[in-house]
């Protein structure tokens, strides 16, 4: 019978190795700065205030707007698998207008700036 001390290092040796420290996501960083951004804006209105502006990093900024274009990509897909559903049809592409009229607000709004 092997040793306490033999049983022990084989049991260390089949252990897996620390995970790598975690990265922040910059998805995360985004989706944390945006409920943020939300909270500030309603207790604003609830107090009868101006809600404050959005303020995103370039990085931020760059990751709303990959976002935006996967989410619109998803909506296409969709309309395509919904085709025999008229109703489904008619909800999706309502979605893909509003998003897209959203995005050219947004659009907009950065070339004010």
């Amino acid at each position: 019978m092997a040793s306490l001390n033999q049983r022990l290092g084989k049991l260390e040796e089949r252990r897996a190795p620390p995970p790598p420290p975690h990265e922040p996501s910059r998805a995360m960083d985004l989706l944390l700065t945006l409920m943020e951004h939300s909270r500030a804006e309603s207790a604003a209105l609830a107090a009868g205030l101006e809600p404050p502006p959005l303020v995103l990093t370039p990085e931020q900024e760059a990751e709303s707007r990959k976002g935006e274009a996967e989410f619109l990509s998803y909506l296409e897909e969709q309309r395509e698998l919904a085709r025999g559903n008229p109703a489904g049809l008619e909800t999706i592409e309502q979605a893909i207008r509003i998003t897209r009229e959203e995005i050219d607000l947004e659009t907009q709004g950065d070339e004010k700036r």
